[in-house]
């Protein structure tokens, strides 16, 4: 209902529940779409596979990729074809798609409605922007209420849907370690080193630096997302580089600051 689709299409990966084992393969019911799915023997893994039973048992959840429907009635999928990095990135998508559901039947209760009715006018506009509605939510507590309405969703019901993700949804920074390399030559270059430091923490309230060892300074960052905060570093480690570069003779005493691996 929320991408408009009722089969899956082929190179799709769906979240299966093992129905039936045969000794020819395994049949899988779709969550995603209520339909079933047939793995044959030969799609079950990359050795050989005498007993399925062995392996597998039923009411077992596997993830799996689509590679052939026929008439959107017959479905073939495999799981040899799944890495595993897909399975956990799916199970992942999977669990974020429940929660969303969840919240949907909140949004409704607050609105005195149905949750279709939350699915079709506030979801649907937000999965344009978002893989879930849930990763829409969570930007929005991130960023701002200013979200949904950039993403589409009304106005008249910008503020139930907020109120709802804050009520149920926890978001936790996470706090990644770096390490600066700083050189210089000057004669007083642990001061010019501190100066610097200490002015461009002034800009930057997210990060903290302990002095390891020469030339080593440790610099904690905090945020919510992993690629903001090395937007955050990156910024970080170019304005202490500005502010030593700007000191006199810096050149020439072979300042250098380098953000290691």
């Amino acid at each position: 209902m929320l991408f408009g689709r009722d089969a899956p299409r082929p190179g799709e990966l769906v979240i299966g529940i093992i129905t039936d084992i045969q000794d020819h393969g395994l049949y899988l019911r779709l969550l995603e779409y209520d339909k079933t799915a047939y793995v044959p023997l030969r799609e079950l893994e990359r050795g050989v596979v005498r007993s399925p039973r062995q392996h597998y048992r039923i009411n077992q959840t596997v993830v799996a990729k689509v590679f052939r429907t026929r008439k959107r009635i017959y479905i073939d999928a495999s799981l040899r074809r799944v890495a595993p990095k897909e399975v956990q990135a799916k199970l992942s998508y999977w669990r974020k798609l429940n929660r969303s559901a969840h919240l949907a039947r909140l949004i409704a209760e607050k609105l005195e409605t149905d949750w279709k009715f939350v699915v079709e006018n506030i979801y649907a506009p937000m999965i344009e922007y978002y893989e879930t509605p849930f990763d829409g939510l969570e930007d929005a507590l991130i960023r701002g209420k200013h979200v949904l309405e950039e993403c589409g969703v009304p106005k008249e019901y910008v503020d139930v849907v907020y109120e709802v993700a804050r009520e149920n949804i926890l978001i936790r920074k996470q706090r990644m370690r770096f390490t600066l390399e700083i050189t210089t030559l000057a004669p007083d270059g642990i001061i010019r080193i501190k100066r610097a430091l200490l002015e461009a923490l002034r800009d930057f309230q997210d990060i903290t630096v302990k002095y390891e060892s020469g030339p080593r300074y440790t610099v904690w960052v905090e945020g919510f997302e992993k690629s903001i905060i090395r937007n955050r570093m990156n910024e970080f480690t170019k304005k202490v580089e500005t502010l030593l570069m700007s000191m006199p003779d810096a050149k020439k005493y072979k300042t250098t600051i380098r953000l290691a691996q």
